[in-house]
């Protein structure tokens, strides 16, 4: 056992305090007991006291933010000590203390090893974690950046989330103001280069971007920011801010799940981050839910052996790498910009209803209402007459081919419905006035996904209310084959005729059993739904073929 002299463990264990209340990063904290732990090592029972004393100061680490960046096994290294520290612990305050912590760390293990693809634990609480790995991507006017935190000489990297937000309008230059602490040389004109970006690209799209004002800040407390690695993420936040305080037609918002490092100049070219710097914001991102990292393009190659080298260990984990020269190329990617565009419609009625005020602007508004509510109302004729078919709605129109409703339905009825005559098919709509009453109502011939819920549905002529509905569920008896017991059955073609010539319109169907290859076809009332004729057949049916005296049934 190695000696230890008690004013040397005293001044070490005041100085590890001393450092924890000054340090606000959770992960520095950590960093100091866990220095601490490695110094009492093997010696855990002599120095039970010191031991309890630190173990109240490990913190709670509610956002992922303060983790992410962190290799998972050294992480898992920590618990494995802290859990080693619990076994040695009197005392049911401070076991019951340990015992919480470990379980968050434990669940925080998870989440990181989930990050890089690889399965860590037979535990429920997996799933849960996995769901709320989605929450880091709904932040709102959030830009992520990797950064490198410094400790006692050693250097991590990490993640931090970046907001921009417009808060008034200048009279003469894009303005930018920090609401953290900067630190370094050029501490004082960092974010210069920034402003200058935004303007030379808002002038050069065009785009009639007055000139506002704005505030950067990070989502974690506390954070003093060096360097200007930042710069083209924050450029690429604000010029969008930008495009959301002007209100225009055509936006781009910064993908929250992308990660984005690299200078800028007063135009909007791109430039290098320090080289001894990469390494470490790369595996930031790696080790994190990030789904893409930007680098500069002079960076690309070094960038893609890192994040090689990384794969080879965690072959689960898929970073794309993604580099460009200039601030406008953050727009020409959807995997790190997204791209949104309001109707024309609703875009002027915004504008004018900004301007609301004005008595030529109050009849336009009084116009487009009018205008809204005739296209809420739809058409002045609403009988059904012909239908079209979007990949998974169906679209009633009318005589003149307007639209009069959507009805959604799983894909799968659309590609039955799509394939050629010639093959097995599934007519899914038919348009028919079962009253004759010059109002056509519409019969849906609907499956799901599965096949496993069929049905037939009668819906009135305004579409609103549903007259009957028939599940298609019977029992047949097949007296040779007793162990068919399936009665649920797969609607194929629908039509509709006054079959027995009482005035009454009949609606005929195929049906084949889910299953098994019996066909049916069954004669329904058109007004109740109710099954009047059946008939079995030992194949399917492909087709229906109806003329005025007789129906035509062909087989396979």
């Amino acid at each position: 056992m190695a000696y230890y002299n008690p004013l040397q463990v005293e001044t070490i264990f005041q100085e590890t305090v001393r450092l924890i209340a000054a340090s606000p990063s959770e992960r520095i904290q950590i960093n100091l007991i866990d220095r601490f732990l490695d110094f009492i090592e093997g010696n855990e029972q002599k120095f039970e006291s010191y031991l309890t004393q630190i173990i109240y100061l490990l913190p709670e680490l509610p956002n992922s933010l303060i983790y992410a960046g962190v290799k998972p096994q050294t992480f898992e290294y920590f618990l494995r000590k802290l859990e080693k520290s619990l076994s040695i612990l009197a005392g049911d305050s401070v076991s019951d203390f340990l015992s919480k912590r470990i379980e968050q760390y434990r669940d925080i293990l998870i989440r990181m090893y989930q990050w890089v693809g690889v399965e860590y634990g037979v535990d429920s609480r997996a799933n849960a974690l996995a769901a709320t790995m989605s929450t880091n991507l709904d932040a709102n006017n959030a830009v992520l950046i990797p950064v490198v935190e410094e400790f006692d000489g050693v250097y991590s990297g990490r993640l931090r989330k970046l907001h921009v937000e417009v808060f008034a309008k200048s009279d003469s230059k894009f303005e930018l103001k920090p609401t953290f602490g900067v630190i370094g040389a050029d501490a004082g004109s960092f974010i210069k280069p920034v402003e200058d970006a935004v303007d030379f690209l808002a002038s050069e799209t065009n785009q009639n971007i007055r000139a506002r004002k704005a505030s950067i800040f990070f989502e974690t407390p506390h954070s003093w920011h060096a360097g200007k690695s930042a710069n083209l993420a924050i450029a690429g936040a604000f010029y969008c801010e930008l495009l959301k305080a002007e209100d225009l037609q055509e936006q781009f918002r910064i993908n929250p799940a992308a990660c984005i490092t690299g200078e800028i100049d007063g135009h909007g070219n791109v430039l290098p981050v320090a080289y001894n710097t990469l390494q470490l914001k790369i595996e930031a991102a790696f080790y994190s839910w990030v789904q893409v990292l930007v680098v500069p393009i002079k960076q690309l190659e070094e960038a893609k052996k890192i994040t090689q080298h990384l794969h080879n260990e965690y072959p689960n984990r898929d970073l794309p790498v993604i580099a460009v020269s200039h601030l406008k190329e953050l727009f020409f990617d959807r995997r790190v910009s997204l791209y949104h565009k309001t109707d024309a419609l609703n875009h002027t009625l915004k504008k004018v209803w900004k301007r609301r005020n004005s008595a030529a602007i109050a009849i336009i508004l009084i116009t487009l209402l009018v205008i809204i509510g005739r296209l809420v109302y739809g058409p002045v004729d609403r009988n059904p007459d012909h239908f079209d078919l979007l990949p998974n709605e169906i679209v009633i129109l009318n005589k003149s081919g307007l639209e009069i409703k959507r009805i959604a339905v799983d894909p799968i009825n659309i590609e039955q419905a799509s394939v050629p005559e010639t093959e097995i098919r599934h007519e899914l709509v038919e348009i028919l006035d079962i009253d004759q009453d010059g109002n056509n109502e519409v019969l849906l011939n609907i499956q799901n996904e599965e096949f496993t819920d069929s049905k037939i549905i009668m819906m009135n002529s305004d579409l609103k209310d549903t007259l009957w509905i028939n599940e298609l569920i019977f029992d047949v008896e097949y007296e040779k084959h007793p162990d068919q017991y399936l009665h649920e059955y797969r609607p194929r073609v629908i039509k509709h005729d006054d079959i027995d010539h009482d005035g009454e319109i009949e609606i005929i169907a195929t049906m084949d059993q889910q299953v098994h290859f019996q066909g049916h076809v069954w004669i329904l009332d058109a007004k109740t739904g109710e099954l009047e004729q059946s008939l079995k057949n030992t194949g399917w049916f492909l087709q229906i073929e109806m003329n005025d005296r007789e129906c035509n049934l062909n087989s396979v």
